[in-house]
């Protein structure tokens, strides 16, 4: 699904914000693993998300090198208001701290 689909559609949420209601981490195998995130945000919208075909916008908490590496579901026994949150439902973004630098001295900068 892309944004456009969701825009599209009828009553869907699109959240926007610094990270995504969970974070990915790397086992000891090097494979991709789903961790719940805490926070009021994470409970009190996921669930509007979730139920309301929406889509969820931000950081996965890691840089992945591979930015169509897929995400993974969550873990079957995870009770927490993300766990309904399909993979296909998430869209990643990384950023260049360089870039933020550059754009730091363009703003400061006289």
């Amino acid at each position: 699904m892309t944004i456009a689909d969701v825009v599209a559609s009828t009553g869907s949420m699109i959240v926007v914000s610094n990270r995504l209601p969970f974070v990915l981490i790397r086992d000891k195998d090097g494979k991709l693993k789903r961790r719940a995130s805490a926070g009021g945000l994470v409970t009190a919208v996921a669930p509007v998300v979730i139920n309301g075909n929406g889509l969820w916008v931000g950081w996965p908490g890691i840089h992945l090198e591979d930015p169509n590496e897929p995400i993974p579901e969550s873990d079957p026994t995870d009770i927490t208001p993300t766990a309904g949150l399909k993979s296909d439902k998430v869209c990643m973004y990384n950023f260049s701290e360089m870039r933020l630098i550059s754009v730091s001295r363009l703003t400061t900068h006289k």
